[in-house]
Parts: structure tokens; C-alpha cells; sequence
């Protein structure tokens, strides 16, 4: 009898889905999700941490049709991607401008000349971080819409813009290399 109980368990195990969902902080990050009718997969998540304390300030997960962990094919990829973004932290619009201007500068060099005007009306849409804020980002070949909690702030018909902004988590100078790193797990297997 015990090795039928465990039979049942292991193989309930095995037909379960390698991925699932998990929380992270409190926060819900799905395995998958759905964007304009495509599902986008789980590629991987990380934290923003700063200071001595490494206090969390954000939580990022990155989604993609076909999870990978070679950054250029991300940002050379014509499908939908996206980034939710979950706030840990307050960070007030100022701040977090300068924070957008300083991972812009570093990443888009040269498209961020092209892309001024865009990018301009990007800093002027950036509210006040607030903790517990969840910020959709997403970024596909006809552009990109910046959700706040499901409601659109800010919206581009300009996909380089998309690929700049993109760029400042998985680019060549990331945050950190290792938000770079854990962001192209290439899946979050449980």
C-alpha cells in the first residue's frame, strides 16, 4: 500500500506542469500570462536592491513567447515582451526620473538621439513610485504602453523606444549584471 501512495504522489509530481506559479515578496508572479491574445512565458524575475542593506526596491519579472537567456535575441525579437514591475519601495517621480535618464543614457547610445522627443514624453509620464504599485511594461514591434495598475500611463507608437527602455534592464549595462542575469534565466522552473 505504501508503494502505491507513493507511486500516486510521484506521478501526480510528474504530470504537474514544471511550471507554476510563485510569490516572491508577497507578490503573485505567474508562470505565464496573456498580452493582446499571445501568452508570454516566464523567463525570470529579480530584485533592485540598493544601499549597504540591500533594501528591495522593486521586483521584476520578464515574460516572453519563447523563453531564452541570450539578450540580444530578446531585444533583436519582433514578438510582444513584457516586464512587470511590482514597487517594494517609495521612490518619488524626480527620483525615479533620474534613475530612468541615468539607465537611458548608459544603454541607447546611439538611438537615444532619434528617439529625444520619445523619450522626453516618457520622463514626463513617470509618477510617483509608490510601494505595492504594480507597472506592466509592455514592448512590441508596433511599440510600447506602460500600465499602472492596468491602466495605461504612458503610451508610444515608436518600437525603438520600446527596445531603448528595454535595453536598461537587459542591455549592456544593466542596473546590475545580476538583474541582467536573473531576469535571462531563460524560464523560472519549479
Amino acid at each position: 500500500m505504501k508503494s502505491l501512495l507513493l507511486f500516486l504522489f510521484v506521478a501526480a509530481i510528474a504530470n504537474h506542469s514544471a511550471f507554476a506559479d510563485i510569490s516572491l515578496s508577497g507578490k503573485n508572479i505567474p508562470d505565464k500570462i496573456i498580452v493582446d491574445k499571445t501568452t508570454l512565458l516566464l523567463n525570470g524575475t529579480t530584485y533592485r536592491k540598493v544601499s549597504l542593506f540591500n533594501v528591495k526596491v522593486w521586483l521584476a519579472a520578464l515574460y516572453l513567447d519563447n523563453p531564452t537567456t541570450d539578450a540580444d535575441v530578446v531585444l533583436s525579437s519582433k514578438s510582444t515582451k513584457v516586464v512587470d514591475l511590482h514597487a517594494l519601495y517609495d521612490i518619488s517621480a524626480s527620483d525615479s526620473v533620474r534613475g530612468w535618464k541615468l539607465a537611458i543614457d548608459s544603454n541607447c547610445q546611439p538611438e537615444c538621439q532619434k528617439q529625444d522627443a520619445e523619450i522626453r514624453k516618457f520622463y514626463l509620464s513617470v509618477p510617483d513610485f509608490k510601494k505595492n504599485s504594480f507597472y506592466r511594461y509592455i514592448f512590441s514591434n508596433t511599440g510600447l504602453q506602460i500600465l499602472l495598475e492596468n491602466k495605461e500611463i504612458f503610451n508610444s507608437t515608436s518600437p525603438e523606444l520600446a527596445n531603448v527602455l528595454l535595453k536598461t534592464w537587459i542591455g549592456k549595462n544593466p542596473p546590475s549584471e545580476e538583474i541582467k542575469k536573473e531576469l535571462l534565466k531563460g524560464s523560472v522552473k519549479l
